[in-house]
């Protein structure tokens, strides 16, 4: 049974359209040769041919050039995460990889493997929104520990937040003082 594996131009093609990350094919002077996809505010006839630079944020530019030029001069992968600003004035965070394009044992181009992070960042920041959450009784104000234990809350924040607790009375219960002089709860 033959279990190689081998497809033409248009399947890979085809097959490139269908990832969600853009692959992006540059020349040695950083020119887009290929490209799988291109935001909705571009034609593909107006992104391949350009500068892949010029779709960079001018803060990550330098880095750039600097991984582009390791690709041609010792094969050297990068991954880089980087602000890309389109020149409708959309922005966002893309984790990339560079890697060489090998033909005959010398680098023809590097192609760059781009995804878009707005959705981990956001899945990220609504972990870290959970995170904050902090479960304590109604009743006596105590604190749910990881373990599932009640604790005071006091107790919690000085060993989870590294916060010292100091004690004072607030208006309300300082009234209520001269009433009944033991703490309520």
């Amino acid at each position: 049974m033959d279990t190689s594996f081998r497809m033409d131009a248009d399947g890979l093609g085809t097959l490139l359209e269908l990832v969600p990350d853009f692959v992006v094919v540059i020349d040695a002077t950083g020119i887009i040769r290929y490209i799988n996809k291109v935001e909705e505010e571009y034609r593909m006839e107006d992104v391949v041919g350009q500068p892949l630079r010029e779709f960079l944020d001018p803060r990550v530019r330098s880095a750039f050039d600097t991984a582009l030029q390791a690709i041609f001069e010792d094969d050297d992968a990068s991954s880089e995460e980087a602000l890309l600003r389109t020149t409708g004035g959309t922005e966002g965070w893309y984790r990339s990889r560079m890697l060489p394009v090998r033909q005959d044992e010398e680098t023809v181009a590097a192609m760059m493997l781009a995804s878009n992070l707005a959705e981990l960042t956001a899945a990220e920041q609504e972990l870290n929104r959970i995170r904050r959450l902090l479960p304590v009784c109604a009743w006596c104000d105590r604190v749910r520990g990881e373990a599932g234990g009640w604790e005071p809350i006091g107790d919690y924040l000085e060993r989870e937040m590294e916060t010292e607790i100091s004690h004072g009375l607030c208006p309300t219960c300082a009234g209520t003082l001269e009433d009944d002089p033991q703490p309520p709860g």
